[in-house]
């Protein structure tokens, strides 16, 4: 009995002491680690969907012109204009590096492409992908021109349900890398 009364004091003692430090903590907020501010850009950027471009690197000229130019052609067959998505384009990035790995519709470790989107949480119902590799010189309307006359990847940019595109492009070792990722949402 002397044992578990000895433990009943401690544990109150304790249970007295973290009430003290919690209280101490909340009254002076300024002991807590603060969360850093976001640029309100950025935030405004991870928060939007647009028809307007929007890079997440140094091709943003070239991001608008396959943009233009896939919409252009779907304008041609009466179809909607697509989204510009940030966030797809963040994850068509991140392709584009993985293509350069294994440039096919897998990923390198073996799951199939769209589970980019799976891994992060991108809720779709329809996906398709076009990928592409060459010289960093070359201009995106050869990039579009290529899809655009390969059959399946031109089905990829003008399948009727689609409403979203996210462009990514990825430079290694002197060869530039190109994805882009089509959902219906």
């Amino acid at each position: 009995m002397k044992k578990i009364l000895a433990l009943l004091s401690v544990v109150f003692i304790l249970g007295i002491t973290i009430a003290g430090i919690t209280y101490d903590i909340l009254k002076d907020k300024n002991k807590l680690p603060q969360p850093k501010e976001k640029n309100s850009e950025v935030a405004e950027l991870e928060m939007s969907t647009t028809t307007e471009p929007v890079s997440l690197g140094e091709y943003k000229k070239e991001e608008e012109i396959i943009y233009n130019e896939t919409n252009k052609y779907r304008k041609e067959i009466e179809s909607k204009e697509l989204i510009l998505d940030f966030e797809l384009c963040r994850l068509a990035t991140i392709r584009a590096a993985e293509i350069q790995k294994d440039f096919s519709s897998n990923r390198p470790d073996g799951h199939p492409n769209f589970y980019v989107l799976i891994e992060n949480k991108y809720k779709f119902k329809h996906f398709a992908e076009n990928i592409w590799r060459g010289k960093p010189e070359t201009a995106p309307e050869e990039i579009i021109n290529e899809w655009y006359n390969d059959p399946v990847k031109q089905e990829n940019m003008l399948h009727p349900q689609i409403d979203r595109i996210g462009i990514g492009f990825a430079e290694i070792d002197g060869e530039l890398f190109v994805v882009q990722i089509f959902v219906e949402t």
